[in-house]
């Protein structure tokens, strides 16, 4: 899911933009809009990205081991 943070502040950033309007309801329904559009965006967050990255590399790295191994024999 999208970083909670990111999400919590650009709530807080449109809210002081209509503080002033009478519609109660709006935290909760901006939330829930952007934690659904957050999630089915596909986006990742960075972290899981560079766990992913990490898996590729050792993935890589051993296919090409593997390799290596094939052509020497």
């Amino acid at each position: 899911m999208f970083n909670k943070i990111a999400i919590d502040e650009t709530i807080h950033k449109i809210l002081s933009l209509v503080e002033k309007t009478p519609v109660k309801d709006i935290e909760h329904n901006l939330r829930q809009i952007l934690t659904n559009f957050f999630a089915n965006s596909g986006w990742v967050t960075r972290e899981e990205f560079e766990i992913q990255k990490a898996i590729l590399l050792k993935t890589r790295e051993r296919l090409e081991e593997l390799e290596r191994k094939i052509n020497n024999t």
